[in-house]
């Protein structure tokens, strides 16, 4: 079986996992998932002194399909909570973002990006949230209900006596059901479909964003990682006014033949570990409620990722950074309902950026105006842009 560590030059920091039938049954806050947004969350709780237990069901490290970059603005919000060093070591960073467009048309925006193969991330957090307080477990968590003494109740697959929490934070991303049943997300297809794969290449590779033909109304990447590994492949938005006419694996086949970049680096690259696919939740559609009394959902499963891009972790450690926040203090005032206070935070923080992010979209389905406007543009007006959307918020 194929491991998430195996063949990597950056393998994913050991961190604690202890079964969850091993922990104590009361918590002043549970969070269910250890992807950015739940380890951050946790963290932020745990250095609060919450007694807080963050659940994983999956062993760590695994393995998530994800672009693998990190925004500027992601890293803002990492350095604002003393994040950052965790996870700086296992970051490779680049100077220059390059874009190319469906006929084209290329720009090179001077800005610093990085990138960390997911796995890593997610471990790096997890520890940080570990070295705050917070208790790491392994557990499937099969239902939420609340109490009348208004605690929630946890029922656990792997556990026959159920968690009780005064709070609990659902973080398990695109495919929690029980954000669903609460009213926190929105039972639809996802917005955005993705495939990755690694590919180890001894050549020098830029940051590079390709909007070629072959792959519209979609987009391919490549982003290096470090030591000749390179993430690379191909997303699709699925809500908007073109219908993709093609497969994701056809689209990556188009893709690494057809664009220069990208046909360079698998034909003189070894592909390593598996391909992998995801559904991606966009775009934070203003409806959805994201709380419910003390039951508060973060990043991917309210959305949290934005449109055209497909960058969630960023918006996943904001979310999760919020969520913290509010209950922290509903901790030290006794209040067993935050909900509303937790959505009036999560609009004043992110949905300005959403609602840029939300109209950018409708202007990338015309790929000639993109061309054109990255030609016109390129000098100056764009790479303005592209600084400001990734200035952080």
């Amino acid at each position: 079986m194929w491991s998430p560590n195996k063949a990597w030059s950056n393998p994913a920091p050991a961190v604690e996992q202890i079964p969850v039938a091993d922990v104590d049954r009361a918590w002043d806050v549970v969070v269910i998932g250890a992807g950015p947004s739940g380890s951050i969350a946790a963290g932020l709780l745990g250095r609060s002194g919450a007694r807080t237990l963050l659940l994983e069901m999956d062993r760590f490290p695994r393995e998530k399909c994800c672009g693998d970059g990190l925004t500027p603005d992601t890293v803002k919000f990492l350095q604002a909570i003393d994040a950052w060093p965790a996870l700086q070591p296992h970051v490779f960073r680049h100077d220059t973002l390059k874009l190319r467009g469906a006929y084209g048309a290329e720009l090179d925006a001077v800005m610093p990006v990085h990138s960390c193969r997911r796995a890593v991330t997610d471990a790096a957090l997890a520890g940080w949230a570990v070295d705050g307080g917070a208790r790491f477990v392994q557990g499937k968590a099969a239902g939420v209900t609340r109490l009348q003494d208004r605690r929630y109740r946890i029922d656990l697959f792997d556990r026959d006596e159920p968690l009780v929490a005064r709070y609990v934070v659902l973080a398990g991303g695109c495919r929690t059901n029980l954000a669903i049943e609460y009213g926190l997300q929105e039972y639809r297809p996802s917005a955005m479909v993705a495939l990755r794969g690694y590919v180890r290449t001894d050549r020098t590779i830029p940051f590079y964003i390709s909007l070629i033909d072959a792959v519209q109304p979609g987009y391919g990447w490549v982003f290096p990682l470090g030591n000749g590994l390179h993430n690379i492949g191909v997303g699709f938005a699925l809500n908007g006014r073109k219908t993709p006419g093609m497969s994701l694996r056809q689209a990556f086949g188009a893709f690494t033949s057809e664009d220069t970049i990208a046909r360079s680096v698998t034909q003189n690259g070894e592909m390593v570990g598996a391909r992998g696919t995801s559904w991606i939740r966009a775009g934070m559609p203003l409806s959805l409620e994201k709380a419910n009394g003390g039951l508060l959902a973060v990043g991917e499963a309210i959305a949290a990722t934005t449109r055209i891009d497909g960058e969630g972790v960023g918006r996943a450690v904001l979310s999760g950074r919020v969520a913290a926040e509010i209950l922290t203090e509903a901790l030290r005032v006794g209040n067993p309902d935050p909900a509303l206070r937790y959505r009036k935070a999560l609009a004043s923080a992110m949905e300005p950026s959403y609602r840029i992010w939300h109209g950018l979209s409708y202007v990338m389905e015309h790929s000639r105006l993109v061309d054109r406007l990255i030609r016109l543009y390129k000098g100056v007006g764009l790479p303005k842009l592209i600084r400001y959307l990734y200035r952080g918020m």
